[in-house]
């Protein structure tokens, strides 16, 4: 079986229905055949392996093998044409590849939010380095502001802390003034891993999803100029 040949095959169906089909072959693809029925006039589309037997045919009429035969030539120049242009599509695209954001955005003497990061990182101290992966530690940027943070997950279905209440639903939140409590306090000087840094440290205990007990660390830096290597450089210093 091959494209242009006028055919009479059977398919079966789940549940041992067959049917006849009589047309011209278009394309085959893979494990798909693509046919013009000469019953309904429609394209239609089967799996190879549901068809269970194919056979030349002659019953078609002269006028209907005409029509379909002159279908088929424009199909397949068609066909060629689609995969010309889709050739020409993919070395256009291969080409456009260098014109990347990062590509423009440094062709303006300025670095993407993540070349910004990875300078800024680099930037740091060795020791500073080695506590921030030490401890959990990543960096975002955020806004116009760099976010160096950690998260410790401490207690699942955390109900007990004095600083803690339980909503007429079961949630439980945080009190309004639960930073004053004493076991807060004693809960973020046991589980807060502050870096050896200038910048200022903040710390806060939460109440997440399944009523964990988070610790997070958290400095943040504004960022008051353009993205540049240099200026990862600058803010690098200040932390």
């Amino acid at each position: 079986m091959k494209p242009g040949d006028f055919k009479k095959f059977y398919v079966e169906y789940y549940g041992g229905k067959t049917e006849e089909c009589i047309g011209i072959v278009l394309e085959l693809r893979c494990n798909e055949i693509i046919f013009l029925d000469a019953v309904s006039g429609n394209i239609r589309k089967f799996n190879r392996c549901v068809i269970t037997k194919d056979t030349s045919t002659r019953g078609i009429s002269p006028e209907a093998r005409k029509l379909m035969n002159n279908y088929f030539k424009i199909y397949e120049k068609k066909r060629k044409e689609e995969i010309r242009h889709q050739k020409e599509i993919q070395k256009l695209d291969q080409e456009m590849e260098v014109f990347t954001p990062a590509a423009i955005v440094n062709a303006m003497g300025l670095c993407t939010p993540l070349q910004f990061k990875e300078a800024f990182l680099d930037a740091l101290p060795s020791r500073t380095k080695e506590q921030m992966e030490e401890y959990g530690y990543n960096i975002e940027i955020w806004g116009e502001q760099i976010s160096i943070e950690r998260t410790d997950f401490i207690e699942k279905y955390f109900r007990k802390g004095s600083f803690v209440y339980e909503e007429y639903d079961g949630t439980i939140q945080m009190c309004t003034d639960c930073k004053k409590d004493k076991i807060y306090q004693a809960y973020l000087r046991k589980y807060s891993k502050p870096l050896n840094v200038k910048a200022s440290h903040h710390s806060w205990l939460s109440i997440g999803d399944k009523d964990w007990l988070i610790c997070t660390d958290e400095y943040r830096i504004d960022i008051r100029k353009p993205l540049t290597m240099e200026y990862a450089k600058e803010l690098a210093k200040k932390l």
